[in-house]
């Protein structure tokens, strides 16, 4: 079971119709010690002063609690809206305070473009994986997704074509197939370092393969309309 803050209900959704079991964490205050049995994972997203978001410094607290349980794998999507983000820096720093508790952390390339201007993504997620992330992984839209294993080999896959209706809910399907498939690899859980430090290099790739699927199907669709797993398999067998 997946864990999520309030505000990534589009991602429970995408992880429900995977067929990966998912629980909401309510409230504004979500705390680690009230998780739920049999939870693999905690996931969340940065944290904002938006309605219905949690705030960043909860974000903070609440991956701080999970990772000192070390019985559940700590997950973070990091995204921003680049019109809104008046202050990069102390962005940049949230972020970098948030990477530091994470063993899994999606972000776009387009993102980290307006945070570290100049620098490319590989080279963002080198330096976080040198301070100590496990796995970072970046999309990089319809040229597909790079991922840095914790062994420090570097994959990357090509995006899915598609006729691009709708990009709302693309980032959350993408996480939602990754973490499936990890799930499923039994890299979630406890001793999550180790977990993730087995993933052979078929499992990496099945990682980016599943969720760049799920995203481009995603995609495909008007609205956050994420794909199931039969509609993954159909999409595999056409």
């Amino acid at each position: 079971m997946i864990a999520v803050t309030e505000d990534r209900r589009t991602l429970a959704l995408a992880m429900a119709r995977l067929g990966q079991p998912v629980t909401v964490l309510p409230g504004a205050r979500p705390r680690a010690d009230l998780l739920p049995g049999k939870v693999l994972a905690v996931h969340a997203g940065p944290g904002g002063d938006a309605p219905g978001q949690v705030t960043a410094g909860t974000v903070e607290t609440l991956l701080r609690q999970a990772r000192d349980r070390r019985d559940v794998t700590v997950s973070l999507d990091l995204d921003i809206d680049p019109d809104m983000c008046a202050a990069p820096a102390a962005v940049r720093e949230q972020w970098e305070r948030q990477v530091a508790l994470a063993h899994v952390v999606r972000v776009s390339a387009a993102d980290l473009a307006v945070l570290y201007p100049g620098v490319p993504a590989t080279a963002v997620l080198a330096a976080w994986h040198a301070e100590g992330l496990p796995c970072g992984i970046a999309t990089l839209g319809s040229d597909g997704a790079y991922l840095l294993a914790p062994n420090g080999v570097a994959y990357r896959r090509a995006g899915f074509r598609v006729r691009v209706r709708d990009t709302t809910g693309a980032a959350d399907a993408f996480t939602a197939g990754a973490l499936a498939t990890l799930a499923l690899s039994g890299a979630l859980g406890d001793h999550p370092v180790d977990r993730l430090a087995g993933v052979s290099p078929q499992q990496w790739l099945a990682v980016l393969d599943h969720a760049g699927l799920a995203a481009a199907l995603a995609c495909a669709r008007p609205g956050a309309n994420p794909p199931t797993h039969d509609d993954i398999c159909a999409a595999r067998a056409a």
